[in-house]
This record gives structure tokens, sequence and C-alpha cells, in this order.
């Protein structure tokens, strides 16, 4: 007898699937861009930085779901974000060390 997909048991793992793929996309881009946003204070870089780990994370859960098509896509936009805010915080710190 052929197995049914669309049995009550597989139903519900797809669904938190989606919704672990959608949401750690969208989050992914949004703590990314509140991460580079906020390096331009100087409390900002710490909040950032933990921002951006966040970001990352977010953006992990996703691919780990198996994001696909245009969620891969987005998450993928907010790890290059986050990425971008942990190497402008490293950058920084440097520069702070180095200078002062």
């Amino acid at each position: 007898m052929p197995e049914d997909r669309h049995t009550p048991s597989a139903e519900p793992a797809h669904r938190f699937s989606s919704v672990v793929v959608s949401l750690g996309s969208i989050l992914s881009v949004v703590v990314g861009a509140w991460a580079l946003l906020s390096m331009a204070s100087p409390f900002g870089v710490v909040a950032g930085t933990a921002a951006a780990l966040f970001g990352l994370a977010f953006g992990a859960f996703a691919f780990a779901a198996h994001a696909g098509g245009r969620w891969r896509t987005t998450a993928l936009a907010g790890i290059v974000a986050n990425s971008l805010a942990l190497f402008v915080a490293a950058a920084l710190v440097v520069y702070v060390v180095v200078v002062e």
C-alpha cells in the first residue's frame, strides 16, 4: 500500500518547518539591519554585536529547516547583514584599541 503524503502525523511537522523558515528568515534580516544601524553609537557596538549573533542564529535556523526559494535568499541576506555587522564591530574594536 503506498504511503499517503498527507497523513495527519506529517502535516504539523511541515507547518512547523514552514513557520521556522519564514520567521527565521525575516528575523535574520530585521535583526541584521538593526545591528548595522546600532553601530553608530558607542553602546550600540555591544548591543549590535549581540543582535548580530542572534541574527546569525535565526538565519542558521532557517537554513537548518531547509529554506527554499525566496526564504533561502532572505535568510542569506540576513546572514550577510549580520556578518557585516560583526565585521564592523570587530573593526571598531581594533580601531579603538590601536588608536587609543
